[in-house]
């Protein structure tokens, strides 16, 4: 089958970018002609959206659409003859701000899409300008953005929190199927020992949905000679540095950037834990899943989909959200106590062994490729 996987990256190298590379990789150790397009240009603009649209279809049996901004570029590919699978990595197609947080940074308890122009007016949303008119203007483009993605094309999520989550905007139930993120356990031979005393926190560098004044507040509660490793970029690293700053503790942790997967296994391979303090209810949490597999434990917020992997005692710890003192008495425990972190961690290596196998992962999409091939009459080749 040819299979067409659409991606607008930012020039990021998050989670959702590692799962592309992990699925263009097991698509196409099964035999399948795996392409992969990115709708913006090196400048940063945007292709004609039709003519772009009609180059990913050529050939494709099925157009695989992940992240896309452009609701034309959608309109174009609905009204191709590719059939279409899109999955959705984050909370912008149900929430305008993106995040579900309010303005307080708790999660949304009056959200409801047809309600959200309202709320945003009134200012009540932590992802939408201050400003009435502004955030009005922006809920607008959200809707019309929504839109362009026609309700009949199958969903794919990676949680069962997220289905629901999709399912009560009105997307039918039976058209979202849940395909929990898969990671390959690497092979232990040439990994380095990891450090007793060494943090790693991963993720986009947004405030508040990852939750970095928490993690500010937490690394003030370890230990004078933990040091904690910063992977990611974003737009709140300069809010982020000048809190650890005020705080003291800009000397005792390590801003790396965004890393590639070789270097991020790395440093997951070297730090004792992986540290999750995220405020919004994240759709999966695929860096604690990669922690797992590098048989490195978790801690993290109990958020989202979080709890649909991280066994709690098991394979890490699930804290509440927002509470800084529980997050690092965990952390603080499992730094002083060598011989539960490697059990915690060797259970975590099992469990995404025995669970998250990237090529049952691949067969669960290739069920859907084919349904959508053959519903826009491409056939159902494999």
């Amino acid at each position: 089958m040819r299979i067409a996987l659409v991606h607008q990256s930012g020039g990021e190298r998050g989670g959702t970018e590692r799962y592309l590379d992990s699925l263009w990789g097991a698509l196409a150790s099964r035999g399948h002609e795996v392409s992969l397009w990115d709708p913006s240009t090196p400048s940063g603009t945007r292709r004609d959206a039709r003519a772009f649209a009609a180059e990913v279809t050529r050939e494709a049996h099925v157009v695989h659409l992940h992240h896309v901004e452009d609701p034309a570029f959608a309109a174009a590919i609905a009204g191709s003859s590719a059939g279409v699978v899109w999955s959705i990595h984050d909370l912008r197609p149900v929430c305008p701000g993106a995040n579900r947080l309010d303005r307080h940074d708790r999660a949304c308890a009056r959200f409801a899409a047809r309600r959200c122009a309202a709320q945003a007016v009134l200012g009540r949303c932590a992802g939408l300008p201050r400003w009435p008119v502004a955030s009005a203007l922006r809920v607008e483009r959200w809707a019309r953005w929504v839109r362009s993605f026609p309700r009949r094309w199958p969903v794919v999520v990676a949680s069962v929190a997220m289905r629901d989550r999709i399912a009560s905007q009105g997307w039918p139930a039976s058209g979202v199927a849940v395909a929990p993120y898969p990671v390959a356990v690497p092979e232990p031979g040439g990994r380095p020992a990891s450090s007793a005393s060494e943090v790693l926190f991963a993720a986009r560098l947004v405030e508040p949905d990852k939750g970095l004044g928490l993690l500010v507040d937490v690394l003030g509660r370890l230990p004078p000679a933990t040091r904690a490793v910063v992977a990611g970029e974003g737009p709140s690293r300069t809010w982020l540095e000048r809190r650890l700053e005020a705080a003291g503790l800009r000397d005792r942790v390590a801003m790396t950037g965004w890393l590639e997967p070789e270097e991020l296994s790395r440093r997951m391979d070297a730090s004792a834990l992986l540290v999750m303090t995220s405020h919004w209810p994240e759709p999966s949490g695929i860096v604690g899943l990669e922690a797992l597999a590098h048989a490195r434990p978790v801690v993290a917020t109990d958020v989202g989909g979080v709890a649909e992997w991280l066994r709690d005692g098991e394979v890490g710890y699930r804290v509440p959200a927002g509470d800084a003192v529980a997050i690092a008495d965990r952390v603080r425990a499992l730094l002083a106590d060598g011989p539960r972190r490697d059990a915690l961690g060797a259970a975590g290596r099992e469990w995404i062994r025995s669970h998250r196998a990237p090529a049952a992962h691949a067969a669960r999409l290739e069920g859907l490729y084919a349904a959508a091939a053959r519903s826009a009459g491409k056939g159902g080749e494999t």
